[in-house]
């Protein structure tokens, strides 16, 4: 027996199996594994007997001169089959990949070709069940057909059975047909067969049109096919569109989108379809001034019908929304350059897009470097004038502290008419295999006091075209050039997104249509139907898991549920328990959940049920997608809080602890690679390293003149004579071993072809260049010489770029198919987790691997604020079940453009910041039908005082649960609720869009100050909100002299974004000043949403003559404000300003319940007097104090001995105040 364990067993790469001669009794790890929730099963190692099977099966067929008989193809056929239905991933890629040889493929065409007529059904039946259904399970292999690695071999295979111009594709599937027409008996097994049929269809039909192959279910690929044939057919007749009312309107004639418009295009990406615009502005649209087409949120005006108008809608809102504002800033920097303007500013304003620019002068271009994801460029520039004469360590503190030109920040070049669009990277290795550090990149902006240096690379599609950077090489040749920095916006936020709905435009193929995208006078919508799983005969939901599995609870969609029972033995209340059996029971399901009511313990306790029914339904992993970092996070805590396991964070992003295991990254990193991929990774990986080679010193070619040796390299293939007249120019005729001609010219052979001693005179007539290459070099003048050397260097460059366009491609495809073993690897991992968690970003820079996932469930959280454009991108096309759960009244998706709001009166017809939780539940248009949706109302968070400024304004049906009426009060205030006025107008002077207020800081500096004093408050336990990034600014510097101050993320970035944040600040969002239980929290809120505090102290901000309140005029955000606190509030605020809002919730509303509540004083400012003045809401008495924080710390205070006296002694000063207030007052009247 074995002493010893073997080593590559413990390593999963033993292949000796029982024959091994060391002991395989110990564990069995996949190297590199430190995760015990992601331990992989050994599915990629062939055991002995299997393994034999398939190199039989393999060596059966070798050339494709090697076709088998009728009766062995067959048995080779059914023989593959069983090989592939083996659980071993390794087998499935060798078999799949040696069909796609000239061998198989013969074998396939063999095999199609030898289809009967239709008229034949016994024939048909013998065909299907022998030959055509093994092959159709074959390439419809859930693993093989979502597998990356396979993708060309089914491409290839499918292609031999579409046949020239689709005729053995017609026969083929005509006989498959007759014979599954004919069956009646076996139905399950009719239908297996059917699907393969329609996934295999689906593919043959997608090659004439594209070469991706997407993985999707049998019932998704029927409508896919359907979608297809009946897309020219889905534009309206007129005399097809029923009107129920005539109703009295008026509209506006708009241009349609490329040849739809009458006079033509706008400019060169101006097109119809969308699939054919570049998202990235092209210098022609740049110049264009006409306004670009967008569509408006009515459906009826839309130029396409159904999903591709939404689509369709989504893409080109979007893209105004983001690329329209760097369109709009670089016209502007175009219009400055041409001016010649000096720039002393930090940055720019673009009064159209609102879009915060830097710019930098003095570029210059260097070298060119192939990196990991394409080409780069260095650049230098002079530094900022900002940052102008500073010591080496001061220039490089005020570029840490800028956040400038960071890694994938967004930039473009720009010139006279001319612009391109980069990303700020890493400088690129000198080698194939390694890279600098990020922080030498960084380096680079501060090693020189006088200029700056950094690399920037290409975007795809154009991140390996050397044509691009040529053009910039040759534009910065002729004239200056500057470099624009767009500070905050990142591409990969949206630029994946615009491309996957592109993608989607093409394949139309989004799942829930027919709700998502439902069209006037639609025949028949179907809101009720269960998801496709749940319809499957003998299904039903266990709900045992809510019940702590103490009793058997079962649920069949369509019928009754025993309510009682479930009541009875779990915590959820009557709301809850209806969200979870409506969201069962609905394909796309809705549930609101207002401020305090659980929305997030409800998503757990749907997740939760779903996981306890994944091996009835076969669901796969569910998917989970958030639209910020913060909020996955939060979830999926609360998820490894709960005890689910296998979860899968995918993204770099995550700020948790708690998830950096569970990082896809990090989980990969212990599932090995087949013997098929670890085989094509070395391929892989040698070719890149030999085409780096080759690519190196062709850069430096083409950036650099042509030698005389490069010249004449290029003749010996060009021009053989003239190649052959060079060299005899420098050997001389007559020298051999006797006697030897001495030249005592030392010049260079260039210059002595050049300028010849003896040389034709020059010519009065000039002679055509193409003439040139006929005559002899020595019959040409020095003139004509150096236009020939010219052209024969221009030919030479041209040739290295070819060259170079060849090797890039090539490079190109060599990395593709590199990442394509890495998502197989990967994808091999999510299929053992139990939750994927991603935002939609996320997801649409995966949208490759995700749509190869057998995931039928997706959940949003937070889908209130989702943009409609990132949710249609989540919807990957095996979706059958969508849960949605927010709250269309709380905050909005935030956009850029205000003209796109639906706040706006004129932006209101585009509504991009509608969600498509919004649009669902209350759609825009009053013929679009209503989803049904389930709304929480019995919230947990908040005081009943406190809830019921949003109870009398939104939510009508909102319930206070009892354990909210026992919440403690405020220490050291009187009332929960107070209102504090004043009359100090605001401020703008940083040139920005944000508001501060001066006054109100010291205000709340004084309010906190006091809460803090209590010593009853813990970290995260009192925040301060505001909806302005100016006031946060201001705020926190105020603050965090005083306490340690702990500003949210989101706010930083923000603060960073839009260059409110000072340089000089010191680094982090955490300023220690107290211990932790002094922490005081600070946030816009806009970042607040989700997030609760004990007590709330609010910064309106907004005081000013014209009554104008901003951000508060939009009820969402009201909303948000008023439901964060849960013990206390305190707000500041200008009543004249504050009380104008006149909307279904406003602060004129507000303002009464908040008196009504308020029983003891609210304190009020009067600006003359610049003092501040308590007054009682029940008799509007006033008295004057004129030290504010003593009249907040001795007022309002907790009812202790000391506090007592404190109070006595500042009654005794307001009653000497008054009386002097009275005096003066008799005085003044006298």
């Amino acid at each position: 027996m074995a002493s010893r364990v073997c080593h590559f067993f413990q390593q999963g790469r033993c292949r000796n199996g029982e024959s091994c001669r060391f002991s395989h009794s110990g564990p069995q790890q996949a190297r590199g594994a430190k995760n015990d929730n992601h331990q992989h099963t050994d599915v990629f190692r062939v055991p002995r007997d299997d393994y034999r099977t398939l190199t039989i099966w393999l060596s059966q067929v070798q050339h494709p001169a090697d076709v088998l008989p009728p009766r062995h193809l067959e048995t080779w056929i059914t023989t593959a089959l069983s090989i592939v239905e083996a659980d071993h991933v390794e087998s499935k890629q060798r078999v799949t990949t040696h069909l796609a040889t000239a061998g198989g493929l013969a074998q396939i065409k063999q095999l199609a070709d030898s289809a009967p007529s239709v008229a034949n059904v016994n024939d048909c039946k013998t065909f299907v069940d022998r030959s055509a259904m093994p092959l159709l399970k074959i390439i419809s292999h859930p693993d093989i057909i979502r597998s990356a690695l396979l993708e060309e071999s089914l491409f290839a295979i499918t292609g031999v059975i579409f046949g020239v111009g689709g005729t053995r594709a017609v026969r083929f599937f005509g006989s498959i047909s007759a014979a599954l027409s004919s069956t009646t008996v076996d139905t399950t097994l009719n239908m297996d067969k059917m699907a393969a049929a329609l996934l295999v269809l689906d593919k043959v039909v997608d090659l004439c049109r594209t070469t991706y192959l997407a993985s999707i279910n049998a019932g998704r690929a029927l409508n896919h096919l359907q979608a297809l044939f009946e897309r020219g057919f889905g534009l309206p007749l007129p005399t097809e569109i029923s009107v129920a009312t005539q109703v009295a309107s008026f509209d506006l004639v708009v241009d349609g989108p490329g040849s739809l418009r009458p006079k033509g295009p706008r400019h060169s990406n101006d097109h119809q379809n969308i699939s054919h615009i570049k998202i990235l502005p092209s210098n022609d649209e740049l110049g264009a001034l006409h306004t670009e087409y967008l569509p408006v949120v009515d459906p009826k005006k839309s130029h396409l019908p159904g999903l591709a108008g939404v689509v369709d809608r989504n893409f080109r809102l979007l893209r105004e929304d983001t690329i329209g504002m760097l369109r709009d800033a670089v016209r502007v920097a175009t219009d400055n350059l041409r001016k010649s303007q000096n720039r002393d500013t930090k940055h720019d304003i673009d009064a159209r897009s609102h879009s915060r620019t830097m710019l930098y002068e003095g570029v210059d271009l260097h070298g060119v470097r192939l990196g990991p994801k394409g080409l780069a460029m260095e650049v230098s520039f002079d530094q900022p004038k900002l940052a102008a004469n500073k010591t080496k360590t001061a220039l490089q503190h005020w570029w840490e502290a800028s956040k400038l030109l960071n890694e994938e920040a967004l930039v473009c070049l720009i010139g006279d008419g001319f612009a391109a669009f980069m990303m700020v990277c890493q400088e690129p290795s000198l080698s194939a295999k390694k890279g600098p550090k990020p922080a030498t990149s960084r380096r680079l902006l501060f090693e020189d006091a006088e200029r700056a240096r950094v690399w920037l690379q290409l975007i795809e599609p154009d991140n390996f075209r050397f044509e691009a950077i040529d053009e910039c090489i040759q534009e910065w040749e002729q004239r200056p050039l500057i470099l624009c920095e767009f500070p905050g916006i990142l591409l990969p936020s949206f630029y994946p997104t615009l491309q996957a709905l592109q993608h989607q435009s093409s394949r139309l193929d989004v799942p829930f249509a027919d709700l998502i995208a439902s069209q006037t006078g639609q025949a028949h919508l179907d809101l009720d139907t269960p998801p496709d799983y749940a319809r499957l005969p003998n299904f039903a939901f266990d709900l045992s898991v809510l019940v702590s599995g103490q009793h058997a609870l079962r649920f069949v969609p369509g019928q009754a549920f025993d309510f009682d029972t479930l009541g009875k033995h779990s915590t959820l209340d009557a709301a809850q328990q209806a969200a979870i059996i409506d969201a069962l029971s609905h394909r796309l399901a809705l549930i609101q959940g207002p401020p305090g009511t659980g929305k997030s313990f409800c998503g757990v306790v749907l997740i939760k049920v779903l996981l306890a029914n994944k091996k009835q339904g076969k669901l796969g992993p569910i998917i989970c997608v958030c639209y910020t970092n913060h909020a996955l996070d939060q979830l999926l805590e609360h998820l490894v809080a709960d005890g689910v396991k296998q979860i899968v964070r995918i993204g770099g992003q995550s700020k948790s602890e708690a998830l950096q295991e569970v990082n896809l990254r990090k989980v990969a990193m212990s599932m090995p690679y087949t013997a098929s991929e670890r085989k094509n990774y070395a391929i892989s990986a040698s070719h890149l390293e030999d085409l780096f080679k080759q690519i190196k010193p062709l850069l430096a070619k083409v950036s650099s003149e042509p030698t005389f040796d490069d010249v004449k390299e290029y003749l010996s293939v060009h021009s053989i004579d003239h190649h052959r007249q060079l060299l005899g120019l420098f050997q001389p005729e007559g020298e051999n071993e006797e006697w030897k001609v001495v030249d005592y010219d030392k010049r260079s052979p260039l210059e002595r072809f050049l300028h010849p001693k003896v040389a034709p005179p020059e010519s009065n007539q000039l002679r055509n260049i193409s003439e040139l290459h006929g005559i002899p070099l020595a019959d040409l003048a020095p003139s004509e010489r150096q236009r020939l050397f010219d052209d024969w260097c221009q030919g030479i460059v041209e040739t290295h770029k070819r060259s170079l366009k060849v090797m890039l491609e090539d490079y190109e495809r060599a990395q593709a198919a590199s990442r394509k073993i890495g998502d197989e690897q990967s994808l091999r991992c999510l299929d053992q987790a139990n939750i994927i968690g991603l935002t939609t970003s996320g997801l649409a820079r995966r949208i490759h691997l995700m749509r190869r996932l057998k995931s039928k469930v997706l959940i949003c959280e937070e889908a209130g604020e989702v943009l409609e454009a990132h949710l249609i991108t989540a919807l990957v096309p095996r979706i059958e079940h969508c849960i949605l759960i927010g709250d269309h009244e709380q905050l909005r998706p935030q956009i850029q453009n205000y003209d796109l709001q639906a706040a706006n009166p004129m932006g209101r017809q585009y509504s991009l910041d509608m969600s498509l939780f919004e649009r669902l539940i209350s759609p825009p248009t009053v013929d679009a039908p209503r989803l049904p949706h389930t709304t929480l109302q019995i919230q947990r968070r908040m005081h009943p005082q406190i809830s019921e400024l949003i109870r009398t304004t939104l939510y009508p049906h909102l319930e206070d649960h009892p354990s909210v009426h026992v919440l403690p009060p405020v220490p050291g205030i009187a009332q929960r609720l107070f209102w504090l006025d004043h009359q100090e107008h605001e401020e703008n002077k940083d040139h920005t869009r944000s508001f501060a207020n001066l006054y109100e800081v010291e205000m709340v500096a004084a309010m906190v100050s006091h809460l803090v004093r209590q010593c009853q408050y813990g970290k995260d336990d009192i925040a301060v909100l505001t909806p302005y990034l100016g006031q946060l600014r201001l705020l926190k510097h105020r603050l965090r002299s005083m306490f340690e101050i702990v500003v949210d993320e989101r706010d930083q970035a923000d603060l960073v974004k839009h260059g409110i944040e000072d340089n000089d600040s010191p680094e982090g969002t955490v300023v220690s000043r107290t211990n932790l239980l002094s922490t005081v929290r600070l946030a816009t809120v806009d970042n607040f949403q989700g997030e609760e505090a004990k007590v709330v102290v609010v910064s309106l901000v907004r005081s000013n003559a014209e009554k104008k309140c901003g951000f508060l005029r939009t009820t969402n955000r009201a909303n948000v404000l008023l439901s964060r606190a849960q013990h206390g509030m305190s707000s500041k605020y200008f009543d004249r300003t504050v009380a104008s809002v006149q909307l279904s919730i406003s602060f004129a509303h507000v303002i009464p319940t908040l008196q009504l509540w308020s029983q003891s004083p609210t304190i009020l400012f009067d600006t003359l007097q610049k003092a501040a003045v308590i007054g009682n809401a029940s008799n509007a008495s006033l008295v004057d104090i004129n030290v504010l924080r003593d009249a907040m710390f001795e007022h309002f205070t907790t009812m202790s001995s000391v506090m007592c006296a404190a109070e006595e002694l500042a009654m005794a000063a307001i009653i000497c105040a008054r009386d002097s207030v009275v005096n003066l007052a008799a005085t003044a009247t006298s």
